[in-house]
């Protein structure tokens, strides 16, 4: 029931708020639909006219754009969204009560109208690369995982590459990225019985 839930509120916000059905957008969103349509690297790995707000969703836009033949519209909807329902979907596994899940889905996918451009923009999408990072570091831990050297280098791996995007994406995500490391620096003298001094 709860998933449903989840689910149906995904669904409205797709609905509500996605560029697909947006009746309000702008010359970014115009600029992040063109992208798609238009895409070449390497002339295109920020958006145009920019050296900050890497095109992560024209990228990514490409498989449904060129391979599954959607239009650029559809793509970069679709996109956006997925990348923000990975993105929910890591932040809820921090989250033990299905009531708490919902409420945050609800604020995830429907903020107040002044936080909107966290369903338009790159916001959002850099808050999704971050909980997808943060997903990662909790697996680390787990004993199968620590049991296992392939696995754990495939997951620093690929939490490296996230985070290296998340600043790709957002300059913003700078200090996101600097918290989480040092947080996990914390952790990780903590559990080896290490002390830092700083002088």
């Amino acid at each position: 029931m709860t998933y449903t839930i989840i689910g149906l509120i995904f669904l409205l916000s797709f609905y509500f708020y996605s560029s697909l059905f947006y009746p309000i957008l702008n010359s970014d969103n115009g600029a992040s639909i063109l992208m798609v349509y238009y895409f070449k690297l390497p002339n295109d790995l920020y958006f145009w006219g920019q050296d900050r707000a890497g095109s992560l969703i024209p990228l990514i836009g490409q498989i449904f754009n060129k391979i599954l033949n959607f239009s650029a519209l559809q793509s970069e909807a679709i996109t956006h969204y997925l990348i923000l329902l990975l993105g929910f979907l890591a932040f809820s596994t921090f989250l033990k009560s299905y009531f708490y899940k919902i409420i945050f889905a609800i604020i995830w996918f429907f903020p107040p109208m002044r936080l909107i451009d966290v369903t338009q923009f790159y916001y959002g999408i850099h808050y999704s690369i971050i909980a997808i990072a943060c997903y990662l570091f909790v697996y680390y831990k787990k004993e199968k995982i620590q049991n296992s050297p392939l696995k754990r280098h495939l997951i620093l791996s690929s939490i490296t590459i996230l985070l290296i995007v998340a600043v790709w994406v957002s300059d913003m995500a700078l200090v996101s990225v600097f918290l989480l490391l040092m947080i996990q620096v914390y952790f990780y003298l903590k559990e080896n019985k290490l002390t830092v001094s700083i002088f």
